[in-house]
């Protein structure tokens, strides 16, 4: 019994050394995901971003082998930790679906897809954690002030080469680096506008939560740069950006509002519309300030004067085009044909196109070379069939019922901000994959945050004895 205990204890230590280690990968992790939004980061080699994603995968796999083993004493039975809960067995199962698919389609980017079988298993087993000893609040809060100085700097770098009328355009191995104000609208110190303006909506999150709870050392700056990332959104021209913001700050005013006005639904509706309203009018205000502003500092400064009195600001490929989708729908109605030649096993997450090619060479996804069908819950019947399909699917509704139930027995009420900003931003990510490649299939800064807020969230609800779904 002494050496039983004794080893248990030194199996704790262990275990608390490694949550501290997962802590560091983590954020490391992150930092590595931010560096591939930034526009001159894109100017490396590709080996360079190679070595560090391979050391990511590496040290992420050797501390998840090592927690699978702690997980599993003292009977070392590595089976228990995928099927401990209903959680884990429906995320093991999606993993195996997608690991099937990827042998069904051994011919096409083996490879690729072995590549992608790893970074899953981390996000699904090592980012994502709802453990009781689980740290996730620590690493959460440090996440958090990351993305805040990371998206007030690259914002305000984005909006200064705004003013200054910057625009060059760099040809990098395959790779195009836009910089400055491009295409009508804003790429600035970012790679991507739309993926740059999904994480400044998060960091605005942030700050907003830092206001709200009180936590902030500096209420000044968050309140900076929660105007900051207001601008850098409007000026990119994120449609789905506006969007998500609209819907979350949407749901967070009418709840608010049915706290405060008694329950009165009518009040809270209107409320909400007109603060919906609001957001989308004071996004125009800023775009029609600002297509003047550029002009305004070069008269100012006595600089070389602009042909044009303002700037135009708006998407040319979608108001030339005339496609509202911007080919989304025509992506989408491509996948499905993919999808009804092999509903049950898919096409596998990286060999989609090599797929098409040999079975519908004339599909619009071949056609365009789509990797990416730009939404999350199409693609997983379209890469992993309906074998993968159902089981991530149940997981996410699984999910969002549980969440749902816990407030409505709060009877809507907030007593938890740290809980509501974590439910807010995950909601906020799962509104990106409606229009875009997000939560699966794609390794991003936001599928990191929303599977690290999610396994927060089943843990904050888990042990908060409420019972589960």
């Amino acid at each position: 019994m002494i050496q039983s205990s004794i080893l248990n204890k030194k199996f704790q230590k262990i275990f608390s050394v490694l949550s501290c280690i997962r802590q560091y990968w983590v954020l490391a992790f992150f930092s590595s995901l931010i560096l591939q939004v930034v526009g001159v980061y894109n100017l490396l080699p590709t080996a360079v971003d190679f070595f560090i994603f391979s050391c990511m995968a590496s040290t992420g796999m050797l501390i998840l082998f090592t927690q699978i083993i702690l997980n599993s004493f003292p009977k070392i039975n590595p089976i228990n930790y995928f099927f401990c809960d209903n959680y884990k067995i429906l995320l093991t199962f999606f993993w195996l679906a997608i690991f099937i698919s990827c042998i069904f389609n051994i011919n096409y980017c083996f490879l690729k897809n072995i590549k992608e079988l790893i970074w899953d298993a981390l996000s699904f087993f090592l980012v994502c954690s709802w453990h009781e000893s689980s740290k996730n609040k620590k690493i959460i809060l440090c996440l958090q002030k990351l993305l805040i100085f990371a998206c007030f700097v690259l914002s305000i770098a984005s909006i200064i080469t705004f003013i200054l009328e910057i625009n060059h355009i760099f040809y990098f191995e395959k790779k195009i680096i836009h910089v400055g104000f491009i295409e009508n609208r804003l790429f600035g110190a970012y790679y991507n506008p739309n993926m740059a303006s999904k994480l400044a909506f998060l960091s605005l999150l942030f700050s907003l939560y830092f206001l709200i709870a009180d936590i902030a050392k500096n209420r000044k700056f968050h309140i900076i740069a929660i105007v900051i990332e207001l601008i850098y959104i409007s000026l990119s021209l994120s449609r789905v950006t506006l969007v998500a913001m609209v819907i979350v700050l949407g749901i967070a005013c009418f709840i608010f509002l049915r706290q405060h006005k008694e329950k009165k639904t009518t009040i809270s509706f209107f409320g909400t519309v007109a603060f919906c309203n609001l957001i989308i009018l004071f996004n125009k205000l800023i775009n029609k300030f600002f297509s003047y502003l550029p002009i305004i500092v070069n008269k100012i400064s006595g600089n070389r004067m602009s042909i044009k009195n303002h700037l135009e600001i708006i998407r040319l490929d979608i108001s030339q085009s005339g496609d509202i989708s911007n080919l989304r729908f025509r992506i989408w109605l491509s996948a499905w044909e993919l999808f009804k030649t092999t509903p049950i096993f898919g096409t596998s997450p990286r060999g989609i196109v090599e797929y098409a090619k040999m079975v519908i060479p004339d599909t619009f996804i071949v056609k365009k070379n789509y990797l990416l069908i730009h939404n999350t819950y199409i693609s997983a019947f379209v890469y992993t069939g309906i074998l993968g399909a159902i089981f991530i699917l149940t997981f996410l509704i699984k999910a969002f019922l549980e969440v749902l139930f816990f407030y409505k027995k709060k009877l809507f009420k907030s007593d938890n901000l740290y809980l509501d900003f974590l439910v807010i931003s995950v909601l906020a990510i799962a509104i990106y994959g409606i229009f875009e490649q997000e939560i699966i299939f794609f390794n991003t800064a936001n599928l990191l945050i929303f599977w690290l807020f999610l396994g927060e969230i089943i843990k904050c609800i888990k042990y908060e004895n409420h019972k589960l779904i």
